[in-house]
Parts: C-alpha cells; sequence; structure tokens
C-alpha cells in the first residue's frame, strides 16, 4: 500500500505566529461571506462568467497548451469546437469547472466524484487510468496486485476523519491532502492536473470568495514557488516529514489576494 506520509503525520505541523497572523486574516474575510452573497447576488452570473473566462486563461497558460492567446479567448468566452488534443483538454476543464461551480459546497471528496472528473477532464484525449502494483504479502510467496484506487480512498477517509476532528485548521489539511495525492502517483497521466483540480474543489467548497474572483489567476502568479515548495515536500515525504509549510503558505496567500481583490470590487461595485 502507497502511505499516506503528510496526512497521517498532520500533529508534527507547528504554526508559527506569521502563519496565524495569515489565517486569522483569512478568517476574518471569510466571515464577510454572506454580505458579498447578498451584494453580488443580482449580477452573480456575470461575476462567475467572467470568474471561469480567467480561470480558463490561466489554466491554459499554467499548462502551457499549445494554442494562440487569441484561441484560447476564444474557448474561454464561447462554445467551440475543439480540433486538437490541447483543445480539447481545455474544453473539457471548462466542462469540469462549470460543473464544480453549480454547488461547490456540494463537492463529496469520493473516489467515483473524483474518477468523474477524471473521465471527464480525459474525454477525446488520452485516457487516464489508475496505476497498479504489485506487493508481497508477508508470508506468502505470491505477489498481490493494488490498484491506487485503494490507496486514493483510504486518503479520502482520512482527509474527513481529521476534518471531522476539527483538530486541524482546513487549509492546512487541504495542502497536506494534495502533497499525498501528487505523491502517491495515483493517476496513469495528468496526476498534477487532477490533484490541482480536487485542490481547487475542495477550496471551493468553504471558500466561495472563488466566485467572484478567479483562483487559477493567483495561483499562475505562484507556479515557480509552488513547484519548489512540492519539491521540498516531496523531498521528506517518503520519511514521513514531508515539508508542507511552503505551500499551505502559498495557499494562503492566494487565498487572502483574492479576498482583497473582491473587497476591492465591492467597493467599487455599491459606489456605482
Amino acid at each position: 500500500m502507497t502511505e499516506m506520509k503528510a496526512l497521517a503525520n498532520m500533529d508534527r505541523i507547528q504554526i508559527n505566529h506569521e502563519v496565524m497572523m495569515l489565517l486569522l486574516s483569512l478568517y476574518e474575510s471569510k466571515g464577510k461571506t454572506f454580505y458579498y452573497d447578498d451584494l453580488f447576488n443580482r449580477d452573480l452570473y456575470a461575476f462567475e462568467k467572467k470568474t471561469m473566462e480567467k480561470n480558463l486563461i490561466a489554466l491554459a497558460s499554467l499548462l502551457e497548451l499549445n494554442m494562440t492567446p487569441a484561441r484560447i479567448k476564444l474557448f474561454a468566452k464561447k462554445t467551440m469546437a475543439p480540433k486538437t488534443k490541447d483543445e480539447h483538454l481545455l474544453l473539457n476543464l471548462k466542462t469540469a469547472l462549470n460543473q464544480l461551480h453549480k454547488s461547490p459546497e456540494n463537492f463529496e471528496l469520493l473516489v467515483n466524484e473524483v474518477g468523474n472528473l477524471v473521465k471527464l477532464i480525459s474525454k477525446h484525449t488520452d485516457p487516464i487510468a489508475f496505476n497498479t502494483y504489485e506487493t508481497q504479502e508477508e508470508g506468502m510467496l505470491k505477489m498481490k496486485k493494488h490498484s491506487n484506487r485503494e490507496d486514493l480512498e483510504q486518503l479520502m477517509n482520512l482527509f474527513e476523519k481529521h476534518l471531522k476532528s476539527k483538530k486541524f485548521e482546513l487549509t492546512q489539511l487541504i495542502a497536506n491532502f494534495y502533497v499525498d495525492f501528487l505523491n502517491m502517483n495515483i493517476f496513469t497521466k495528468h496526476n498534477e492536473l487532477i490533484a490541482l483540480i480536487v485542490l481547487y474543489a475542495l477550496v471551493a467548497k468553504d471558500f466561495s470568495v472563488v466566485k467572484y474572483t478567479a483562483f487559477f489567476k493567483y495561483f499562475l502568479k505562484e507556479k515557480d514557488a509552488w513547484k519548489s515548495g512540492t519539491i521540498t515536500a516531496a523531498y521528506y515525504w517518503s520519511s514521513g516529514f514531508a515539508q508542507t509549510d511552503m505551500i499551505s503558505r502559498i495557499l494562503l496567500n492566494i487565498l487572502i489576494q483574492a479576498y482583497i481583490e473582491v473587497d476591492d470590487m465591492a467597493h467599487e461595485y455599491v459606489f456605482e
């Protein structure tokens, strides 16, 4: 079995003063959710449409898709017929994000739900399947075949167990879940992309700020730092001491920046 090194060792995490201040800032902003929802309600569709366009443009850049900027913009704005594998992928991501945005609070961390996301992402492109591996059972001569599907299920169960315990802060849990997901090499292809979309789904479930501002626009700005953070986390991951601090901080900063933008939007909106 591929072990969950980060989520299983959440007790190792010490939140320092600086991170604590960031968390206080984040939850203070999150407290204004009802105010924003009430304020923007009339033009919600317009906000979500614009957010989706910006998200898709950022994702195309993040994935370095072989498409011209003009073509990317068209796909982000309109319903287009894809001609290449990359265009199919972008269209699939648009469908996946639109589905998540319909009712983000209903997203459940289940293998089937992630399996459906994977099916969506791989439509008309390369097929994606669960990786398998062989292990030798104790006292047995025969090798036993395992699917990473079972490992993913255990990882999800552990996340839910931690969530219910209320012992750990949510963004820390999400960051550690992401690091495990990535390092467990669950799928045959696009592991990084799938991990990122699942991370986004978990964020959108609890931080409705992503309805009004593009999460991936901010993520794109942090691309290099995030990459560096995943390398650092992976380096100690197998020993059970994954250094997830950097990824947690970046995730916090992205959400805080998103709230600052929405706060500015609210001021302008009221003024208008």
